[in-house]
């Protein structure tokens, strides 16, 4: 997923970036508890901005669920980085597969919601 923009050729603002931030740890925080299928307005009151603010950022709900499953795929990428040069590869392989089974819990969810768009997770892993 490319850098958010605001308009053409310019970065977001840093209120517009804030936001952004709140509403994918908010969307994170919903999914996780309700799942994929929980509406906008729920992130939105997470987050504590308007729905409209939620659309201007994501502007389908398939792109916010797309986006909090990049976030969670970088996530495990970077922690398998973090890992890699580990002087302990058997507690550096638990490591990581701790955090992969704590996002696989809600992977299968992910899965579905996306794939109802027609979306691939190939696809998607493509752009994390």
């Amino acid at each position: 997923m490319s850098e958010p923009r605001a308009g053409e050729g310019r970065p977001l603002r840093a209120d517009a970036r804030r936001n952004r931030e709140r509403i994918l740890a908010a969307a994170e925080a919903v999914f996780d508890a309700k799942g994929p299928e929980a509406s906008t307005e729920a992130v939105a009151g997470e987050a504590g901005v308007a729905v409209g603010t939620v659309f201007r950022h994501f502007p389908t709900k398939p792109d916010l669920v797309e986006a909090v499953f990049i976030g969670r795929l970088r996530r495990l990428a970077e922690r398998a980085r973090e890992l890699a040069d580990s002087p302990d590869p058997g507690g550096a392989f638990f490591g990581f597969l701790e955090t992969w089974a704590e996002l696989a819990a809600t992977k299968h969810a992910f899965a579905d919601a996306l794939a109802a768009t027609g979306l691939s997770l190939i696809h998607i892993s493509e752009r994390a």
